[in-house]
């Protein structure tokens, strides 16, 4: 028992060196059972009060990362390599109706006459809108692969997600570092071992 333990430190400890390494990383903090039960409840608080102010909110991804046997949170600058996969999408009768894009796709997809833009890297799609019940409307945050860990033999099942404001603040007072800095985020990780 104590080596399948002293394995598993060392791959969590690969993992934290490996992440340590990633542009715009500027720190790695493992997150205990109680973290990830506080994290759970300020997300679903943060959902319920979209809810009652503004729209239907729900982060799948926080959810589905919790479930991995490891957690990590790292905190960020800007200059993080960014995803090309939407960190949040606008569901409507199951479908897609709109997402978040990379800056890449921003250029390419401006002044298409089938995608509505709301702000730089959210777009609407025209179609699909029309056709569907916006009081369904329902955005979403979804798990998202990361490419950084990708490479490591003994992790699988490797997934990020972007937290609720009041989580991240949370983690950033956790760790230590400036909540207030506003160029800092947060991504949460999960992996189990191999």
């Amino acid at each position: 028992m104590v080596e399948v333990e002293s394995k598993a430190m060392e791959v969590v400890c690969k993992v934290e060196t490996t992440l340590q390494g990633v542009k715009g990383v500027v720190g790695v903090l493992s997150l205990s059972c109680e973290d990830l039960k506080k994290i759970l409840e300020l997300e679903q608080n943060a959902e319920r009060t979209m809810q009652e102010a503004v729209t239907r909110i729900s982060n799948e991804g926080v959810r589905e990362v919790s479930k991995r046997q490891t957690v990590l949170a790292i905190v960020k600058t800007p200059e993080f390599p960014q995803t090309l996969a939407p960190t949040v999408v606008l569901v409507s009768g199951g479908e897609i109706v709109g997402e978040e894009i990379a800056d890449s796709r921003a250029e390419e997809l401006k002044g298409y006459p089938g995608i509505i833009f709301v702000g730089e890297k959210f777009v609407i799609y025209r179609d699909r809108v029309k056709r569907l019940p916006a009081k369904d409307a329902l955005f979403v945050f979804p798990p998202v692969s990361f490419p950084e860990l990708e490479n490591l033999d003994e992790i699988q099942d490797v997934i990020s997600a972007s937290p609720a404001p009041l989580t991240d603040v949370y983690i950033k007072s956790k760790g230590g570092w400036d909540v207030d800095d506003e160029r800092l985020g947060t991504i949460l990780i999960g992996f189990n071992l191999v």
